[in-house]
């Protein structure tokens, strides 16, 4: 699976979302955003994979739920702003929840039984079996 490369200038970026904070976004900015937003995508599948990979060393049954926020929604959340008109977010690139996973558990104890095993120096360590 192929995913978008990040934009090569993280200040345009930062530029574009400005613009589109400031509802004076051509195009052109809307789809730098949306290319930075889709990147995103790379860094969620490799997570996705790592913890899978974990999951089966507990032997727990659990569903991956995963998503990346859609454009419409990160556009609305950079013109959001406070009352007197101060913008919520300043920065686009340092929005964080462009990409969100869930793990569901058939039941509390498999989930605090992988939570132990995940936050154990052991799911860092490679294991050649």
């Amino acid at each position: 699976m192929a995913f978008p490369e990040p934009p090569a200038s993280k200040s345009a970026v930062r530029r574009a979302g400005k613009a589109i904070a400031d509802r004076a976004a051509t195009s052109e900015d809307i789809e730098l955003v949306d290319q930075w937003r889709a990147a995103h995508g790379y860094v969620l599948n490799t997570f996705k994979v790592w913890l899978r990979d974990k999951i089966k060393k507990q032997s727990p049954t659990a569903e991956f739920a995963q998503r990346l926020k859609r454009r419409n929604t990160v556009i609305d959340k950079l013109r959001r702003s406070t009352p007197s008109g101060t913008p919520l977010i300043r920065d686009v690139t340092s929005m964080q929840d462009f990409a969100g996973c869930r793990l569901i558990f058939d039941s509390v104890a498999d989930l605090e039984g992988f939570q132990n095993f995940f936050l154990s120096k052991d799911s860092f360590i490679k294991r050649h079996t």
